[in-house]
């Protein structure tokens, strides 16, 4: 296999590589480069034709993502990524845009290039590219529960694509990428799609849903990076192929919220292969990774390229980093405790952003959302911790809500509020216990407590 250098990690390098090779694979067919390149330029000279600048890309297949963003970027568009292809989200990400580039059946007031027709002839050429003027938006969810785009540049994206490529390259060289987390965010993008095509590495086109696929993939492909995420290693660490594991996924990596030790150690122990944890987010990019130890402690260590410091006044943790979308000193929502110039321990979240099946959810915009509906008056979505955490609400019915609450069961009326959220949000990050109350429990000083909040759930109901 041919190694890139990590100083050749570029958009224009990619787009005008002539080199053919097996760039994709999927349980029916391989894609070599060129003939992907050649659909890349299709796209291309239609994009050209359209006086648009401004595009949502939305697919649920990687391999037409990857087709579509490389063609929005050789024709010198931008790009807006939605979190997901949810038609709430896709109407909110709609801000700005002015067309769609998706093979998705769904009504959108804007033009739409669908991507699964690619018919035609391009002769692909040369693009020259300027990775510091062109730019991809991607959505996620802000502080303020409100969802906001972050803006980064090509120049961005390549820098980490670099720093990936000189931290792990030789780890990963000469090994499939296989993939449970979508491409939809930037870990997923990153590590699942730009990091292996950039190295000219091979990637699995479709997601990992079963243990049993990794068993083919390995038989057909042989030694394997997995890229997971912390909720994927633990359900799945009792029924994966102990066989398998130890003889071909040699790197395994974890993003999306913390790993929990006794699932580290599982996997170092029984699978020979201690997942690397990397911390970051939308706005930072990476900032640190960790392999946990059962016997010691493991700090998380900065990438060379990031800087660290402790905020004075509340103890959250600033990074400065040319991955960041920011140039400035960027504030994060943890808690942090220094060792040193590099190493760092977390000590939890100061905000009200949560992780659910490695998902990011906002509780003040999923409260937003439910306050926009006719049957609420205000609701309040607390965290229900136990075997697995999950979200509970609690609502104080409008004069509608009432009136239909007594019409329906219980479960019935909580469904429909369900169904409402999953227009925003996805499915496994809905609420799953609900109470309705005439007040909220404030206390003697007039505040709401998450105590407060979660002695209501402390009593079973069927809802």
């Amino acid at each position: 296999m041919t190694v890139v250098k990590a100083e050749l990690f570029n958009f224009e390098q990619l787009l005008n590589d002539h080199n053919d090779r097996i760039i994709s694979f999927s349980a029916c067919e391989t894609v070599n480069w060129l003939s992907l390149r050649k659909h890349v330029f299709i796209l291309r000279k239609k994009l050209l034709t359209t006086k648009h600048s401004q595009w949502i890309l939305a697919t649920d297949s990687t391999l037409f993502f990857f087709v579509g963003l490389l063609a929005l970027i050789s024709a010198k568009k931008e790009i807006l990524l939605p979190p997901n292809n949810l038609i709430g989200m896709l109407s909110e990400t709609i801000q700005g845009a002015q067309a769609v580039l998706t093979d998705l059946d769904i009504e959108i007031e804007l033009p739409i290039i669908n991507l699964s027709d690619l018919a035609g002839d391009s002769e692909p050429d040369d693009v020259r590219i300027d990775p510091d003027a062109q730019f991809i938006q991607i959505c996620t969810s802000g502080s303020t529960g409100e969802p906001k785009q972050i803006r980064k540049s090509l120049a961005t994206l390549e820098s980490e694509l670099c720093c990936l490529e000189r931290q792990w390259g030789e780890l990963v060289n000469d090994k499939v990428v296989i993939s449970t987390v979508s491409h939809q965010h930037i870990y997923g993008l990153l590590f699942r799609v730009l990091w292996p095509a950039m190295a000219k590495r091979t990637f699995m086109a479709e997601n990992i849903e079963y243990p049993e696929q990794i068993t083919s993939i390995a038989k057909q492909h042989g030694k394997i990076v997995l890229i997971s995420s912390p909720a994927y290693l633990k359900r799945m660490a009792s029924v994966l192929n102990k066989e398998i594991m130890q003889e071909y996924v040699k790197v395994i990596y974890s993003s999306g919220g913390p790993l929990e030790l006794e699932t580290a150690a599982l996997y170092g122990q029984e699978f020979l292969t201690t997942p690397i944890e990397v911390l970051g987010s939308t706005e930072t990019g990476g900032i640190a990774f960790r392999q946990q130890s059962a016997v010691k402690e493991v700090l998380w260590q900065k990438f060379d390229e990031v800087q660290l410091r402790r905020e004075p006044t509340n103890g959250a943790l600033s990074i400065k980093s040319p991955f960041c979308f920011s140039d400035d000193w960027y504030e994060m929502g943890d808690a942090v405790e220094l060792k040193s110039e590099t190493n760092f321990k977390l000590l939890g979240r100061l905000d009200r952003i949560v992780k659910l099946e490695e998902k990011r959810i906002s509780l003040d915009r999923m409260e937003a959302v439910l306050g926009q509906h006719e049957f609420i008056e205000q609701a309040k979505v607390t965290v229900l911790p136990g075997h697995r955490t999950i979200l509970g609400v609690v609502c104080r019915l409008s004069d509608v809500g009432q009136q239909l609450f007594a019409q329906l069961t219980r479960r019935e009326f909580s469904e429909r509020l369900r169904d409402y959220l999953a227009g925003y949000f996805d499915r496994v990050t809905l609420p799953r216990k609900w109470r309705y109350v005439p007040d909220f429990p404030y206390n003697s000083q007039g505040k709401l407590t998450q105590a407060e909040l979660a002695r209501l759930f402390d009593e079973e109901q069927h809802d």
